[in-house]
C-alpha cells in the first residue's frame, strides 16, 4: 500500500493520546487536557513520494475557492462553503480527507493545506506554513464540537460537516474517511487579501493556550502568526487610507453635484414662472380673440341690418351713409378678431414651448439631483468603508499586541526555566565534583584572567566567570570568596580589589579605592595587601575580608614595588627606590 512519507522536512516527533473517531461530550471533556501531540506513521512505506508530488495535492484543489468544489470525495477534496446572502457567522473551506487517502504525518498534511492556500488565495510560502500549522491545531481542539461550529460558522458550513469527522484526530489511521478539516474564511470584500483567511478564529485562545503546551510552546510558529497579523493591520490601514481619500473626492464631488442640482432647479423654477406667466397671457389672448369674434359677428349683424335698411330707402342719404359707416366698422372689427386669433394662437404656442421647456429644465435639474444623491452615498459608502477597514486594522494591531505580549512571557518563561535547569545541572555537577579555581589568561598582551572552575578529580570545567578583568594572575581564598585584584580604566571603570562567589564566580564585592594597575596583592591571615592611588601617588593600604582600608602608608611607594611580609613588618620600595620598612598593623615606617 502507498503511503505519503515525509520527505525533505524536518522531522517533529509527536507522542500522545489519540482521539477516537466516534466523538461525544465526555470525550471533549476529556480533550481539554489533552495536548495537541500528532501521532504519525513512523514504519517503511512501499512508495515515498516527494515534497512537490505532496504539495501537488493541495494545489490540485484550488478550484474550489472559484467552483464551489474541486477534487475527489474518496480521496481529497475542498468544499468552498460560501453563502453571501447571510451577514452572520464565517464561511469556511472544508477540506475532505477520504478514505482513499494516504497522508500519514502531520508535516505532510501540512504541506498539503499549505499548498492550498498558496494557490486557491494567493498566500506567500511562509504565511502559508503558519497558517497551515494553525489549521491543523485549530482543527484538533475543535474536533467533533459542533456547538463551536454551529455557534460560529454559517449554516453553509455546518450543513457540510458530521460530528464524527469535524476537525483532525490526533491519530494518523483516524484521518482517512472521516476528517473534515474546517479553514475559517473572513468577510467576502477581505477575499485575495491577507486576510482571506481569519487568522483571530485560528489563534484563538484555546488554540493559543494547547500550543503553549508544548515544550518550545511553539513560539517560533505563534511569532509568524503575529508578524501576519501587523502585516494585515498595516494592509488593512492602507486601504481606509485609501476609502478616505476617495470619500473625500466623493464627498467634494457631491458638492459640486449638488451645487449643480440647485443652479438647475433655480433654471427650472424660472422656466415654471415664465411658463405660467405665459400660460395666463395665452388665456388672455383667447377671450381677447374670442371677444373679438363676439364684437366682428355682432358687426356683421349691424352691417347687415344698415344695408337692409338703406334698400329699403334707396334715397335716404342718411341710411345708406350708416350702412357705409357700419360695414367699415364691421370689416375693422373681423380684422381685430382675425389679429387677435392669430395673436392667440401665438400665445398658445409660445405657451406650449414654455412648458416644454420647463419640464425639460424640471428633468435636467432632477437628474442633477439624482446624481449628486448617488455622489453623497458613494462618499457614505466610503467613508464607511475606512471606517470598518480602520476598526479592522486596529483589532489586528491590537490582536498582534497581545499576542506579542504573551510570547514574550513565554520566551521569558521558557529562558527561566532553561536557566534553571542549567543551574540545577551545575548544582548537580559540582556537588558529585572536586572543584578547584584558577585563573586562566585571555588577554596575553595585557595579562587579564577569567576565574575558571575546574572538576579537580576530571580537570573538567565546571564554570566560567563573566568577570575576565583580573589582574596579576593572583587568585587568593579568602574566609568565604576569591579574592583578586581586576577591572580598567576605561571611562567609568576602576581597578580595585573584588571578592568573588567561589561556586558561581560572580563578583559579590568590590573595594572603594582605585588599586595601582601593576600592583601585587599580598595575604596575610585575614588582611589583603595591596598599592592604592591617591591624587596621582601611590601607597600601600592593608584590607580587611570586607575590603575595606584599614591601614594606608604615609611612604609613597612605586606602583609596581614588591610586598615582602616578614615578621619584623612589610617591605616595600619606595619612589627614590630605596627598601623601606613598615609597620604590618599600621603600615607606618617601622625605622625612624
Amino acid at each position: 500500500m502507498k503511503r505519503i512519507a515525509l520527505v525533505c522536512l524536518c522531522t517533529l516527533a509527536f507522542i500522545g493520546a489519540a482521539f477516537a473517531i466516534e466523538v461525544d461530550q465526555d470525550e471533549l471533556r476529556q480533550a481539554e487536557n489533552t495536548p495537541i501531540e500528532f501521532i504519525n506513521y513512523t514504519g517503511p512505506h512501499a512508495e515515498i513520494d516527494t515534497l512537490r508530488a505532496i504539495a501537488e495535492i493541495g494545489e490540485s484543489l484550488a478550484g474550489a475557492a472559484e467552483r464551489g468544489r474541486a477534487g475527489d470525495m474518496n480521496r481529497y477534496a475542498v468544499i468552498h462553503a460560501v453563502d453571501p446572502s447571510v451577514n452572520t457567522g464565517l464561511d469556511a473551506d472544508i477540506m475532505i480527507i477520504g478514505s482513499g487517502a494516504r497522508v500519514d504525518h502531520i508535516n505532510n498534511l501540512r504541506v498539503i493545506i499549505a499548498a492550498y492556500l498558496r494557490r486557491a488565495y494567493g498566500y506567500s510560502e511562509r504565511d502559508a506554513n503558519t497558517l497551515a500549522h494553525f489549521v491543523t491545531i485549530y482543527n484538533a481542539v475543535y474536533r467533533g464540537n459542533m456547538n463551536m461550529f454551529r455557534s460560529k460558522y454559517k449554516a453553509v458550513v455546518v450543513r457540510n460537516l458530521t460530528a464524527d469527522k469535524a476537525g483532525l484526530a490526533l491519530r494518523y489511521d483516524q484521518w482517512p474517511g472521516n476528517t473534515q478539516i474546517v479553514i475559517p474564511l473572513s468577510d467576502q470584500k477581505y477575499s485575495g487579501t491577507l486576510s482571506t483567511i481569519d487568522t483571530s478564529s485560528l489563534s484563538d485562545k484555546n488554540v493559543v493556550d494547547k500550543m503553549r503546551e508544548q515544550d518550545d510552546k511553539d513560539i517560533a510558529t505563534r511569532k509568524d502568526m503575529i508578524d501576519l497579523k501587523e502585516r494585515e493591520s498595516s494592509a488593512a490601514r492602507d486601504r481606509a487610507n485609501v476609502a478616505q481619500q476617495d470619500a473625500d473626492a466623493a464627498r467634494q464631488n457631491a458638492g459640486t453635484r449638488q451645487n449643480e442640482a440647485a443652479a438647475a432647479q433655480r433654471e427650472a423654477d424660472k422656466s415654471k414662472a415664465a411658463a405660467a406667466q405665459s400660460k395666463q397671457d395665452a388665456e388672455k389672448a383667447r377671450k381677447d380673440a374670442e371677444d373679438a369674434k363676439k364684437q366682428a359677428a355682432q358687426s356683421e349683424k349691424d352691417a347687415a341690418a344698415a344695408r337692409q335698411q338703406a334698400q329699403r330707402n334707396p334715397n335716404d342719404r342718411k341710411a345708406a351713409e350708416e350702412a357705409a359707416q357700419k360695414q367699415q366698422e364691421a370689416a375693422r372689427n373681423r380684422q381685430e378678431a382675425s389679429d387677435k386669433d392669430k395673436a392667440a394662437a401665438e400665445k398658445a404656442n409660445e405657451a406650449k414651448k414654455s412648458d416644454q421647456e420647463a419640464a425639460a429644465k424640471q428633468k435636467e435639474a432632477e437628474e442633477k439631483q439624482k446624481a449628486a444623491d448617488e455622489a453623497a452615498k458613494q462618499a457614505q459608502d466610503k467613508e464607511r468603508e475606512a471606517a470598518s477597514e480602520k476598526q479592522f486594522a486596529d483589532a489586528k494591531e491590537q490582536e498582534a499586541q497581545s499576542d506579542r505580549k504573551d510570547v514574550a512571557a513565554d520566551t521569558r518563561k521558557i529562558i527561566e526555566e532553561k536557566r534553571a535547569e542549567r543551574k540545577a545541572q551545575d548544582e548537580a555537577a559540582f556537588a558529585s565534583a572536586l572543584p578547584g579555581a584558577m585563573l586562566k589568561v585571555v588577554d596575553s598582551g595585557s595579562m587579564l584572567s577569567e576565574v575558571v572552575l575546574l572538576d579537580l578529580k576530571t580537570e573538567k570545567t565546571l564554570k566560567t566567570s563573566l568577570l575576565n578583568t583580573v589582574r596579576g594572575r593572583v587568585l587568593i581564598e579568602g574566609t568565604d570568596s576569591l579574592i583578586a585584584i581586576a577591572g580598567s580604566k576605561s571611562g567609568n571603570q576602576m581597578i580595585t580589589l573584588v571578592a568573588i562567589n567561589p561556586r558561581t564566580l560572580e563578583m559579590t564585592k568590590q573595594a572603594t579605592v582605585p588599586v595601582a594597575e601593576q600592583s601585587l596583592l599580598i595575604q596575610v591571615d585575614d588582611s589583603y595587601y595591596a598599592v592604592i592611588e591617591q591624587s596621582g601617588k601611590y601607597h600601600l593600604a592593608r584590607f580587611n575580608d570586607n575590603l575595606e582600608v584599614q591601614a594606608t602608608s604615609a611612604v609613597d611607594v612605586l606602583p609596581y614595588t614588591a610586598i615582602s611580609v616578614t615578621e619584623k613588618g612589610v617591605l616595600v620600595q619606595d619612589t627614590a627606590n630605596n627598601i623601606r620598612l613598615l609597620n604590618a598593623d599600621n603600615l607606618a615606617e617601622a625605622i625612624k
